[in-house]
């Protein structure tokens, strides 16, 4: 087990940093070695330098975690070390991910999976290091070798599974795969056979519309949804025979047999991340797809939320739209499900006094937004307010004060009083819930102004996002944001959705955390002669004032939906992962003490086993005790494993029976009479099997004493390593 670097964190999961540090390449889209039937694809190519510090911090905290295994797991430590030897080859390539077809062998699923790295030069070198990380593992005898599409594979068959792993080199490049039809696949294409997933049409279509650049550094992902959904209707069909004709109609009013592909690629633009991905729909688009069929915002929608907003979301999304799509949906999926949808919410309707459908729903419009700033008087959340455009300012309040009266009954059964008052603020009434009988520390409140409802969880919080919705008071907003300003230069116009994060605040949030954990985990890694850099984040003025906020829209397309984004969102969670990659070595000694107490657990339950076996043998025999634990075996009252200690499987004889063929009514004080013991595998204690059936863990001083006892009680010689 290895913690990685200071932006990325794995215990023992040492093959994930290598997808994100990858060395520069000049033609680095491993697509191109992709059949063009692929149905996912994951690329990456990134800059790592083989002297980067992050790499250097790898290496430095490897002999740390190998001192920690040396005394719960010794066993381990050439296979983590094997691992992290790949690691470091990884984390010097570009790569490419493939999962080719899914097929049925009997009921097993044939996944093919291929992955292609472009090592540089060092290929050779991964395959020996894969071959030797089997070997350490105990597979080496059953590593054979076998052509595929013209290239010599590696290959370790995966028992009661209808795959094997098969791995080789051609040139530079590295080639595993799980299956034999995914290996050949890409040997083929990696020895010059046209057709592959780089140029088919519809994934250089994906990318020409978000602008992807495959010859710096990226990350992108591509699914086939069309073949995807195409493939799952197959492999259903073999398993459960031939599909209701249900199924395809509710895939097509669904709208997902409109969907094509998507597709999602990662790169720097003007040295900020910006994220982008599209996706291709041809067809209606109706059924979910309707979420996405949305009129543009207006700057009006956005400069609702002030300029030093926390966060926002703003949408269009049009429920009365939606209601009718869903209703239309039920209707052609099954006519007789209509009338009952509607009966229910006609019962319904006395009720509340209000019809959700034909009178709420059309009363409010079609922009939603949710947002924080430090104005509202909340921390992070807590000051979050909701403002809808309404069309009827009167069907709203009716519907708000309805269901207020509704829960009053309820609310007093409880002995809770709900009042609704209002007050009087800047020529606008607010109104507001409070709740009485209880320490409620909230009172729902929501107010309108210019055609907008805003609710929030206090009055007060609801008059200060007024004054930013009102147009005669409202300040700079989200549109004067420098960091919006800059952004816009980088996205699409006329979203329909805009989500923004202050990202140097988040930061300021999580720092002291992160800079807590990063301190600890270098003093803990220090006992083992690690020497880091206490400062291993940067100060926090610094670090923050490097950030640029996080802005991601979404627009319609012609072709499909368009999402792009733009700042370092991302980086906010890379770095909080990276302080908890440090803290990772604070939790290494507890994680391997809860291993170490499981191999107890299961040692403690051998003994159990043989304590029931025993007394089981004597009840058949006279009231005899066993001569020997094979004596179990033989009978089948004990397996073989219950004869392996978890804490040394290499000890032959672990457990030691030590009263042998007496008579257990003979036998005074049950419960302190040892009847077998497990020897000793650590300085800590081990456990120990009373003849009444029950089993302690003792210390070695107590252990010994307890054992000699029973030598003397048995009137037996006691062994050298028992006496006093």
């Amino acid at each position: 087990m290895r913690t990685s670097n200071t932006r990325r964190i794995g215990i023992g999961l040492l093959l994930l940093p290598a997808l994100a540090t990858i060395t520069l390449g000049a033609d680095r889209d491993m697509a191109r070695f992709m059949p063009p039937e692929t149905l996912l694809y994951l690329g990456w190519s990134t800059t790592t330098a083989p002297d980067d510090p992050e790499l250097r911090m790898s290496k430095a905290i490897m002999p740390a975690v190998e001192a920690l295994l040396a005394d719960e797991d010794p066993d381990s430590i050439p296979f983590v070390r094997c691992i992290g030897e790949c690691s470091a080859l990884l984390a010097n390539s570009n790569g490419g991910i493939g999962l080719i077809d899914v097929e049925l062998a009997g009921e097993i699923p044939d996944v093919q999976l291929a992955l292609v790295l472009d090592t540089h030069g060092r290929a050779a070198e991964l395959a020996k290091q894969l071959h030797d990380l089997f070997t350490e593992a105990g597979y080496g005898e059953d590593i054979a070798s076998k052509t595929l599409g013209g290239m010599k594979f590696a290959m370790l068959p995966c028992p009661e599974m209808p795959v094997a792993l098969y791995w080789g080199v051609h040139d530079d490049l590295f080639i595993a795969a799980i299956s034999e039809n995914a290996a050949a696949a890409v040997a083929g294409r990696v020895r010059g056979e046209p057709g592959t997933l780089a140029g088919i049409d519809e994934l250089r279509f994906d990318r020409k519309k978000v602008g992807a650049d495959v010859t710096g550094d990226f990350c992108c992902f591509y699914i086939d949804f069309a073949g995807t959904i195409a493939r799952a209707r197959t492999l259903a069909a073999e398993v459960l025979g031939e599909l209701p004709p249900l199924v395809d109609q509710a895939l097509a009013e669904s709208g997902l047999t409109a969907i094509v592909s998507k597709y999602v690629h990662y790169q720097e633009v003007a040295g900020r991340p910006h994220l982008a991905s599209f996706a291709h729909i041809e067809g209606d688009r109706k059924g979910i797809l309707s979420l996405w069929d949305q009129e543009p915002l207006t700057g009006e929608d956005i400069r609702i939320v002030p300029k030093d907003a926390y966060w926002a979301q703003i949408t269009n999304l049009n429920l009365h739209k939606l209601w009718t799509e869903s209703l239309r949906i039920t209707e052609a999926l099954d006519p007789n499900a209509l009338p009952m949808v509607q009966g229910s919410l006609a019962m319904i309707t006395p009720m509340l006094g209000f019809s959700i459908t034909d009178e709420l729903l059309p009363a409010l419009g079609d922009t939603w937004a949710f947002y924080d700033a430090p104005s509202h008087g909340g921390l992070l959340f807590t000051g979050t307010v909701m403002t809808v455009d309404v069309v009827d300012q009167d069907v709203v309040h009716g519907a708000m004060t309805r269901v207020v009266q509704l829960i009053m009954p309820f609310a007093a059964q409880e002995d809770v009083v709900l009042q609704q008052k209002s007050l009087e603020h800047s020529g606008h009434t607010i109104h507001y819930v409070l709740i009485g009988g209880v320490p409620s520390p909230v009172a729902p409140a929501w107010m309108f102004v210019n055609d907008r409802w805003v609710f929030g969880l206090w009055p007060q919080t609801v008059a200060a996002a007024a004054q930013q919705v009102d147009l005669a008071t409202r300040g700079p907003s989200l549109l004067d944001h420098p960091h919006v300003v800059e952004a816009k230069k980088y996205l699409p116009e006329h979203p329909f959705s805009v989500g923004y994060v202050d990202s140097q605040f988040v930061a300021r949030l999580w720092y002291p955390f992160v800079n807590a954990v990063s301190t600890l985990g270098i003093s803990v890694l220090g006992k083992h002669g690690v020497e880091l850099d206490l400062a291993v984040l940067p100060p926090v003025n610094e670090y923050v004032a490097a950030l640029q906020s996080y802005v991601g829209v979404t627009c319609p397309d012609k072709d499909g939906v368009i999402y792009s984004s733009y700042g370092d969102g991302g980086q906010l969670f890379v770095g909080a992962v990276g302080g908890a990659a440090m803290g990772t070595s604070i939790m290494l000694p507890s994680l391997m003490r809860a291993r170490h107490l499981a191999k107890r657990a299961v040692s403690m339950a051998n003994l159990r086993g043989i304590g029931l076996a025993c007394h089981v043998y004597a009840n058949d025999h006279d009231d005899v005790l066993p001569t020997s634990l094979d004596v179990l075996v033989q009978e089948s009252m004990i397996s073989h494993d219950q004869l392996e200690s978890p804490l040394d499987p290499h000890d032959p004889e672990p457990y030691v029976l030590l009263v042998l063929g007496k008579p257990m009514s003979a036998i005074k004080m049950p419960s302190r009479t040892v009847l077998a013991y497990e020897r000793p595998h650590t300085d800590e204690g081990t456990c120990v099997l009373f003849l009444d059936g029950h089993v302690e863990f003792m210390d070695l001083p107590a252990f010994r004493e307890t054992v000699r006892g029973t030598y003397e009680k048995l009137g037996q010689p006691v062994p050298p390593e028992f006496a006093e």
